[in-house]
């Protein structure tokens, strides 16, 4: 099952690349190239329909093939794995999406706290710091604003906390956020929760999320890892709708509990 899900995602990575170079190369922008705030940023989605989506699944691609490497474990040969990364990962940032690269960053830091080898941690950080250059620069060909730009999100934020304040407990009562008080989406999929459906609800929620999630890591700790960094993933885009991809670790975690076999590695 992850050798599917890495092979799809390098065919995913390919047409990102495909896309990117099309338009770079040859001038070609019908290939589902993406404009967003008046061309400061062009977005490259490839097999998908949003740029940002499209960064979240190739990171999770990478976040998978580095589990692999670190435990020993491999989806593919260790060959094949480190190629894949590198591939996914640049794929990754050449949609323009932030959010895929951040997510893996803490997905990846939380899994070498979790590995507690200290060799790993140290041989990361010193290959970590060319990377992250390379990141930034490739990020700078395709965006024009600066990358701390939070894109009106901080505001988005602070209208949704306002929001739920005045409507605790039940939201907007299924009546929608936005129609109701004529403001954007959140951009966080936990506030979208709270305003939409409000505290106990959202609660609800939250606490299902949770024990699946840690039933996850002692059955198979690549799905908790892969869970979590969709849902950091998940906490930038607009709404819920937008981060329907966290449903795939939830359906493998849930899978493997009602599974007595484990999702198999070749070492």
């Amino acid at each position: 099952m992850m050798k599917f899900y890495v092979f799809a995602g390098s065919v995913a990575g390919l047409m990102v690349l495909i896309q990117y170079l099309s338009f770079k190369l040859l001038g070609i922008n019908y290939l589902g190239v993406q404009n967003q705030f008046g061309k400061s940023r062009t977005g490259f989605a490839g097999l998908f329909y949003d740029y940002s989506i499209s960064s979240i699944y190739l990171s999770s691609v990478s976040l998978i093939l580095c589990y692999g490497l670190l435990t020993k474990q491999y989806i593919i040969n260790y060959k094949w794995s480190i190629i894949l990364l590198f591939f996914t990962i640049g794929t990754s940032v050449l949609t323009s999406g932030r959010s895929g690269i951040a997510a893996l960053f803490i997905a990846i830091f939380f899994l070498l706290i979790y590995l507690r080898n200290i060799k790993i941690i140290v041989i990361s950080l010193i290959a970590g710091f060319p990377l992250v250059k390379t990141i930034l620069y490739i990020y700078s060909l395709n965006r024009t604003t600066n990358l701390s730009n939070d894109s009106g999100r901080l505001d988005n934020y602070l209208n949704a906390l306002n929001y739920f304040y005045k409507n605790f407990w039940f939201g907007a009562r299924f009546l929608g956020f936005s129609e109701t008080s004529k403001s954007m989406l959140p951009h966080n999929f936990i506030l979208d929760f709270l305003v939409q459906y409000g505290v106990v609800f959202t609660l609800l929620l939250l606490l299902f999320v949770i024990v699946v999630w840690f039933k996850g890591l002692k059955k198979q700790p690549i799905l908790f890892f892969l869970f979590l960094l969709m849902l950091v993933g998940g906490n930038f885009h607009a709404s819920f709708i937008n981060t329907h991809y966290i449903i795939i670790p939830l359906i493998l975690i849930i899978g493997t509990l009602n599974n007595n076999e484990s999702i198999s590695h070749h070492k």
